[in-house]
């Protein structure tokens, strides 16, 4: 994701807070997703496994900004979708490569 992009979604108009604040959460973003779902942004090929990521940053990004306070407030939409994209990694994990058997 490209900090523009994360902005919007934010509704972010002003540049003060992008390095200190903006940058190090998508970061931690990709930490944490690949934490909860073991996959890594770099290792998605298909667009719509790609658009699932992205949501997910989104709503993990979003929660850590507006939570910065403090307030553990859990979000069982984002859990949801950490398992729809583990699914995904499951699935491609089991597709034999061309010519071989499966695992």
């Amino acid at each position: 994701m490209e900090l523009p992009e994360l902005k919007e979604w934010l509704r972010i108009t002003w540049d003060n807070e992008d390095t200190n604040i903006l940058q190090p959460l998508m970061s931690a973003s990709e930490m944490i997703i690949e934490q909860a779902t073991g996959v890594k942004s770099d290792n998605l090929t298909d667009e719509k496994a790609k658009s699932l990521y992205n949501l997910i940053q989104k709503i993990v990004i979003t929660d850590l900004y507006e939570n910065r306070a403090g307030g553990n407030k859990d979000n069982p939409g984002l859990t949801s979708l950490y398992m729809q994209l583990e699914s995904y990694k499951l699935g491609t994990e089991n597709i034999a490569p061309e010519g071989g058997d499966t695992p």
